[in-house]
């Protein structure tokens, strides 16, 4: 309660302190700081009934500071988990209305004249709606978020007629692979919806996947109208657009210390970013 080391030996103050066990002599007690508080204490017990000297007080502060200071970055990799995954639980329960608007709007007009696709839409959208509210915070396997993703086109280019085209180039095997939720679908989202769509023409998104030594790689590409140099400029600053890329990015950076590569190419947009080896094989 006091924060101060306590010294229990023969020449002690304290005479109502007693030991737990027999053979104990003296001891040292020295307080554990978390937040400027005592959260805890570090005991060392001496069998002989002793002085405690200076020195042997000594290595107990130090010992206790170098405890407290482990305790303190501990709590703040805690923090920074708990953040992250209240960011991705908040990405998860971040549902677009319209978007699931357009999507019932688009299955009830199929209804009346292809009454199939109608089905194949729902499953589609059901898919869609249990992986964004029911998935985990933890890495996923990357077949289960691009089941999500190509779930996802499948209702948007009902919705818009087939005015995009998709290109998978993916790598065999990656069965090992395991990505954080959430990632690849915005990405693909941001080059329909911002790049292709904003075209008169229609227009093709490649989505690649592809191991590259140590790491995976892993690109949306589109030949939309590009992205907007402010943008990429501005991917760092907490400014209320593009929501979904900067969530992404965000995200990204607290994993794997690197975020989103966005390039401007001569027509349409590049985006990319990388997943660590450690993390495959988590």
């Amino acid at each position: 309660s006091s924060g101060e080391i306590l010294i229990f030996d023969r020449n002690s103050e304290f005479n109502d302190f007693s030991y737990s066990e027999e053979g104990i002599k003296s001891c040292i007690i020295a307080p554990l700081f978390q937040d400027e508080k005592v959260s805890g204490t570090l005991k060392i017990y001496f069998k002989n009934e002793e002085n405690i000297t200076a020195r042997k007080k000594y290595l107990a502060i130090g010992l206790s500071q170098l405890i407290s200071t482990q305790l303190e970055i501990s709590k703040m990799e805690n923090l920074k988990t708990m953040a992250r995954d209240a960011e991705l639980k908040a990405l998860q329960n971040q549902i677009n209305p319209h978007f699931l608007f357009n999507a019932l709007n688009t299955t009830a007009s199929f209804v009346r004249f292809n009454p199939t696709r109608a089905r194949e839409i729902i499953i589609d959208l059901s898919t869609y709606l249990r992986y964004n509210l029911e998935n985990s915070v933890n890495l996923v396997p990357i077949k289960k978020e691009l089941e999500q993703v190509k779930a996802y086109i499948n209702i948007e280019k009902a919705r818009f007629h087939n005015r995009f085209e998709i290109i998978y180039d993916f790598d065999e095997d990656l069965d090992t692979i395991k990505i954080p939720s959430l990632t690849i679908q915005p990405l693909v989202e941001n080059s329909i919806k911002h790049g292709i769509l904003k075209q008169r023409e229609s227009g093709i998104v490649k989505i690649s996947i592809k191991k590259v030594y140590l790491k995976c790689l892993v690109s949306i590409e589109d030949n939309g109208i590009g992205i907007d140099q402010d943008i990429i400029n501005n991917i760092n600053k907490k400014i209320e657009k593009n929501i979904g890329l900067k969530n992404v990015h965000n995200r990204l950076k607290l994993i794997y210390g690197k975020g989103l590569l966005i390039e401007k190419l001569e027509k349409g947009t590049k985006i990319s970013f990388y997943i660590n080896q450690e993390e495959i094989d988590a």
